[in-house]
C-alpha cells in the first residue's frame, strides 16, 4: 500500500498485459460490525471480475490464477480491521496494487487493457479529506475529516498539553479551563485562566508550547498542503497563527471548546471552512470555462476534447466523477460515442481525463452536478 500521489497515477496508467487488468472499487469501514460487510462486498466483485475476464478471453483456471492475489484478501480478518472509507485494488500481471483510502467510493469491477483511474483523481487534489487540530493548552487532539466523519489521530511526538510540552520548565501547572458558548452565540467559546505568575508569561509559555506543537505537526503530518483547520479558544487560534510555519493552516477557525460541540457540527463547520481552499483550483478552472463558454476556447462536446486532449491543448479538463460515456477512442483522439455500453467499449471520461493528465491537462473530476451545466465534460482550450 502507498500513497495515491501523480507518480502512483502513471505508473498505474502505464500498465499493461499480457490478459486483461482488473479494477475494483468498494466502500470500506474503519470499524463496527460493518467492516464483516467488506470481504463480501469483495468476493461478489471478483465473482464479476471472473465472469469478465472470462468473457475476454481467459480460461476459468486463468482467471482465477489472476484474481488469485485478492482472494487472498477475504480470509485476511487483519486487513479488513485496518481500512479507510474506500479500498481501490488494481489486479495485473505483477500482482496486486490496494489503496486503502479516505474517499468513499461506490462498487466498480471494470476489466479491460487498461486500469480504471477515474475515481481517484479527487485524491491527487486532495478534496476528500485534510485535518482538524483542536487547540487547548490542557487536552490537544487531531482529527482526519473524511467526508463521512472525523476520525481521531494518534498523536505521535505531537504534544498533547501545555504540560507534556513543557515539563519542569512550566511556570504555571495548574490551568483552569473554563467552557463557554454554544456554537452559534456571540460570546467566546471558552477562556482559560491561570494562577501564579503573571500573565506576560502565561502568554510566552503558550507560545513556546504552540511552537512546539507546529514543530512537531511538520514531523506528523504528510508535506503535500492538505489543509489544517483549528478549533479552539479564539486566542489560542490567534496565537497559533501568528506563530505557524506551516503554509496550509487555513485562515480564521472554528471557536468553542471541543467538549461542548456536537461531532455532527463540528464536521460540517470543519467542511465549511476548509472547502473554498481545497477546492480553489477547481473552482477556478470551472469559472475559466464559464467565462471562455461560447467562444473557440471552451468545448463540452467529447467529439472536440477527444482531439484537442490528445495533442496537448487542452489547459484544464473537468470531467463528472459519477458518470460514465461509452465508447472507442483513438489514439489520435478521435471519438465513437455509444448510447449503450458495447463489447471493448471504454469509459471516455475515465481516458480522456488520464489523457489529459498524462499530456500536462489540470483535471478536475467532480459530480456532474457541480460541472457548469451539469455537463458530463467540459474543456478549457489553450488556442
Amino acid at each position: 500500500m502507498s500513497a495515491i500521489d501523480r507518480r502512483t497515477v502513471s505508473e498505474l496508467a502505464a500498465t499493461t498485459g499480457p490478459g486483461s487488468l482488473v479494477s475494483i472499487y468498494m466502500p470500506t469501514h474503519r470499524a463496527g460490525r460493518e467492516i464483516r460487510q467488506g470481504p463480501i462486498r469483495l468476493k461478489n466483485l471478483l465473482r464479476e471480475a471472473a465472469e469478465q475476464l472470462e468473457r475476454a478471453g481467459m480460461t476459468g483456471t486463468e482467471a482465477r490464477e489472476r484474481l488469485a492475489p485478492a482472494t487472498a484478501l477475504l480470509e485476511q480478518g487483519s486487513f479488513w480491521e485496518h481500512q479507510k472509507d474506500g479500498l481501490a485494488l488494481f489486479i495485473g500481471p505483477d500482482g496486486l496494487k490496494e489503496f486503502r483510502c479516505a474517499r468513499h467510493f461506490d462498487e466498480l469491477c471494470y476489466v479491460h487493457d487498461h486500469f480504471h483511474l477515474k475515481p481517484l483523481l479527487p485524491l491527487l487534489r486532495r478534496e476528500t479529506s485534510f485535518h482538524l487540530l483542536a487547540l487547548s493548552v490542557g487536552d490537544v487532539r487531531l482529527f482526519e475529516v473524511t467526508d463521512q466523519e472525523l476520525v481521531l489521530m494518534t498523536l505521535g511526538d505531537v504534544p498533547a498539553s501545555l504540560p507534556d510540552a513543557l515539563g519542569h520548565d512550566l511556570e504555571r501547572p495548574h490551568l483552569q479551563h473554563h467552557a463557554g458558548a454554544r456554537p452559534g452565540s456571540q460570546r467566546e467559546g471558552s477562556v482559560f485562566h491561570g494562577h501564579g505568575a503573571g500573565e506576560d508569561d502565561h502568554e510566552e509559555e503558550v507560545i513556546r508550547f504552540l511552537q512546539m506543537l507546529d514543530t512537531e505537526l511538520e514531523k506528523r503530518l504528510p508535506p503535500n498542503g492538505t489543509p489544517l483547520v483549528l478549533v479552539g479558544v479564539e486566542e489560542l487560534i490567534a496565537l497559533f497563527h501568528k506563530v505557524s510555519k506551516r503554509p496550509d493552516v487555513v485562515p480564521g477557525g472554528l471557536k468553542g471548546n471541543l467538549d461542548s460541540l456536537s461531532f455532527e457540527w463540528l464536521h460540517q463547520a470543519a467542511w465549511d471552512l476548509a472547502r473554498p481552499v481545497i477546492e480553489a483550483d477547481a473552482d477556478r478552472a470551472a469559472a475559466a470555462f464559464v467565462e471562455l463558454r461560447g467562444t473557440d476556447r471552451a468545448a463540452t462536446r467529447l467529439r472536440d476534447i477527444g482531439p484537442a486532449v490528445a495533442t496537448g491543448r487542452v489547459e484544464s479538463l473537468l470531467v463528472a466523477a459519477d458518470r460514465s460515456i461509452w465508447g472507442k477512442l483513438a489514439e489520435d483522439g478521435q471519438v465513437q460515442v455509444h448510447r449503450e455500453r458495447e463489447n471493448g467499449d471504454v469509459d471516455l471520461l475515465d481516458r480522456l481525463a488520464v489523457l489529459g493528465l498524462q499530456n500536462g491537462s489540470n483535471v478536475v473530476a467532480r459530480r456532474a452536478s457541480r460541472l457548469p451545466d451539469g455537463a458530463a465534460a467540459a474543456a478549457v482550450l489553450r488556442y
